[in-house]
C-alpha cells in the first residue's frame, strides 16, 4: 500500500480559501485566521505559497498595501505565471482592474499555451475599458486556439460603434478608472460586470451590478453618474453609458456576462 502524502500546511490554507476566491466570497473571521496560522508557519518551507495566501488573505481583508507587499514577495522568490495570475486575482478583489490586467497578462505571457489564462486576460482587460485592447487579445487567442474567442464579434462591434461615435479607448478607460475608484472609496467588491451593445441607437452599454438592495444602487448610481461629469465633461452617456445596476435586475440578452 501506498503511504498517503500530507499536504503543506500552505497549500491546506490555499484550497480551503479555494471556493470562496472562485465565486468571490469572504470567509468567516475563524477561516481567515485559521488560513493565516498556516500560512505563517509555512513561510521557511514554501515562502512562495506561503506569501500567495497572506496576498489573498490581505485582499479579503481590503488592505491593499499587505497585497503589494506579499505578492512582492511572492514574486522576488517564483517569478512564474501562477504567482502573476494569482497577484491579479487579489488585486481584482480589491477593485484595482488596471493593475489586475497588468499581473494577468503578464501570467499569459508567460505561459501562452494556456489559454484560460488568456480568457482571463481578456476579460479584466473589457473591464478596464481598454475594448481595443481586449480586441488585439481576442485576436491572440484565436491564433493561439485556432478558434474564435466565445465573445469575439460582441468586442468588434464594442469597438465599431466606438469608433463611429469618435470615442476613443483614452475615454472609456478613464471612465472605468472613475468607477473602480468609486466602488473602492466603498469598499464595494462588483462581482459581474456586463458589457453589450444598441447597434440601432448606436450605443455601448457597461453595466457594473451590484450584489446590493434596490435604493441602495439607485443611489450608488447617481452618485457615480455625478462623479462621470465633474471628472469627465465630455462624458457622454448617450454614446457610452456606464452605471451600476442590481444583480437581481440584470438583463444578460444582447450582453456578455463577466464573473470578476
Amino acid at each position: 500500500m501506498t503511504a498517503a502524502i500530507s499536504k503543506s500546511k500552505a497549500s491546506e490554507a490555499l484550497d480551503i480559501l479555494a471556493p470562496f476566491l472562485d465565486q468571490g466570497l469572504i470567509p468567516d473571521e475563524f477561516t481567515i485566521a485559521k488560513c493565516k496560522r498556516l500560512a505563517k508557519s509555512a513561510i521557511h518551507s514554501e515562502p512562495d505559497l506561503a506569501y500567495t495566501v497572506l496576498g489573498f488573505i490581505s485582499a479579503m481583508e481590503w488592505n491593499e498595501a499587505l497585497v503589494h507587499e506579499y505578492f512582492h514577495k511572492a514574486l522576488m522568490i517564483a517569478t512564474n505565471a501562477a504567482t502573476h495570475s494569482n497577484y491579479g486575482l487579489a488585486l481584482q478583489l480589491v477593485e484595482q482592474p488596471s493593475l489586475a490586467a497588468t499581473q494577468v497578462c503578464l501570467a499569459s505571457d508567460l505561459a501562452p499555451t494556456d489559454l484560460g489564462l488568456l480568457k482571463e486576460a481578456i476579460k479584466v482587460t473589457l473591464f478596464t475599458g481598454r475594448f481595443e485592447k481586449a480586441q488585439l487579445l481576442a485576436s491572440t487567442f484565436e491564433s493561439r486556439a485556432l478558434i474564435s474567442h466565445p465573445d469575439s464579434h460582441r468586442i468588434t462591434d464594442i469597438c465599431q460603434i466606438l469608433k463611429q461615435q469618435e470615442i476613443n479607448q483614452t475615454h472609456t478607460e478613464k471612465c472605468n478608472e472613475i468607477a473602480s475608484s468609486f466602488l473602492r472609496e466603498k469598499k464595494i467588491r462588483t462581482p459581474v460586470f456586463q458589457a453589450s451593445v444598441d447597434t440601432e441607437d448606436q450605443i455601448v452599454f457597461f453595466k457594473i451590478p451590484l450584489n446590493l438592495p434596490f435604493e441602495q444602487v439607485y443611489d450608488l448610481d447617481a452618485q457615480l453618474a455625478q462623479r462621470l461629469i465633474e471628472e469627465m465633461p465630455d462624458f457622454s452617456p448617450g454614446k457610452y453609458w456606464l452605471g451600476l445596476d442590481c444583480i437581481e435586475q440584470q438583463n444578460a440578452q444582447a450582453s456578455f456576462n463577466y464573473e470578476h
